[in-house]
């Protein structure tokens, strides 16, 4: 009678160790939690700046495709130049402020598209692939990438025109 009497008060006291065993599930639990909502956090983050780095960018794209920039004659005087734009007409590109903008300062070109916190990467080329004409930096390890691809006519030949924007 002893030792039911023995086994009965053991019944309703916790040991350490399982103390320690709950208390290792809830801090577990507790940390899958954070890291859940981080990696959630993060996501978001990143699906927000890429749709805000696309905007961008097909705002960029449209600009020089269909406008001939600020001023309008910019490809003759390209330190004045307020805002590019490489059509003749909307559409139908102009192959000297392709050439111009090829040469422009990186950063100061950068600078006058309003993307000084991003990379990009510019081409204009035939629909068989032939680069036309290039400039910017190709992406090395980027975070987010957007290339929104636009055609246009050079010479009255279709012709696509990459803008892709990193970081």
């Amino acid at each position: 009678m002893v030792s039911s009497h023995s086994h009965q008060a053991r019944k309703g006291q916790t040991t350490s160790l399982e103390f320690f065993v709950v208390g290792g599930v809830v801090s577990l639990i507790i940390i899958f939690s954070f890291v859940t909502f981080d990696l959630s956090s993060n996501r978001t983050s990143d699906a927000r700046q890429k749709t805000e780095m696309e905007l961008i960018a097909i705002d960029i794209v449209d600009g020089l495709i269909k406008t001939n920039g600020v001023p309008g004659d910019w490809e003759q005087y390209p330190t004045s130049v307020t805002s590019f734009g490489l059509a003749k007409t909307p559409l139908s590109l102009d192959s000297n402020k392709i050439h111009q903008f090829s040469l422009a300062d990186y950063n100061s070109s950068k600078t006058v598209m309003g993307i000084q916190n991003y990379q990009y990467f510019f081409r204009v080329r035939f629909l068989n692939d032939t680069v036309i004409k290039q400039s910017g930096v190709r992406p090395s390890n980027p975070k987010i990438v957007v290339n929104p691809i636009m055609a246009a006519t050079l010479n009255n030949t279709v012709v696509h025109m990459d803008f892709m924007l990193w970081r």
